[in-house]
């Protein structure tokens, strides 16, 4: 995601921005197809939602990480940490809906510029901790089933209400399967 986010913005992205934007897409494939696009945890935290495996990837690993390197690359630009495409991303490993909710968050970014933080905090999901995250110091981990919650306003994703109940139940059922499987193991 972090490589067909840099390709597509044509410019080094910030990894606050960049993880506005994971999240923003994966919310969106959550309530409009019942997975999400990473499958990232999510906390929450005084800047909004955080992709806390794509964050530990930016912050200490795109050298580490042979098949992010080949796409990716991070460095401080002005004591902010960047990311920026070193080549194209590989497109197969996107189905057609990911891509769709990874515009819809690009257009966003687009829309919404440097105020895409505060357009986060918009979401039910992150402002159930809102009172408790005093500093950056804290986090509060995100329960993935308040995803399907309705943001009003706010909303993006084009999904009906009816539709997102279905893709929410889907991801119950998921869940509870994935969860049997690994306590069977």
């Amino acid at each position: 995601m972090l490589a067909y986010f840099t390709w597509k913005c044509q410019k080094p992205v910030s990894k606050l921005y960049l993880l506005k934007l994971v999240y923003l897409a994966d919310r969106f494939h959550l309530r409009k197809y019942g997975r999400s696009v990473c499958g990232d945890a999510y906390y929450a935290m005084n800047y909004g939602p955080i992709a806390t495996n794509t964050k530990k990837l930016i912050e200490r690993g795109i050298k580490n990480d042979s098949y992010a390197a080949t796409f990716i690359k991070s460095e401080k630009i002005n004591n902010y940490e960047n990311v920026f495409a070193v080549s194209a991303p590989d497109m197969t490993v996107f189905s057609e809906t990911d891509r769709e909710a990874m515009d819809a968050a690009l257009s966003l970014l687009k829309k919404h510029g440097t105020k895409i933080v505060d357009f986060t905090h918009r979401f039910p999901e992150w402002k159930r901790f809102e009172k408790e995250l005093t500093d950056n110091a804290k986090r509060r981990k995100m329960r993935t089933i308040d995803f399907f919650e309705a943001a009003g306003r706010a909303e993006y994703c084009d999904a009906d209400q009816e539709l997102v109940e279905l893709n929410k139940e889907f991801f119950i059922e998921q869940e509870a399967i994935c969860n049997a499987f690994s306590h069977a193991t």
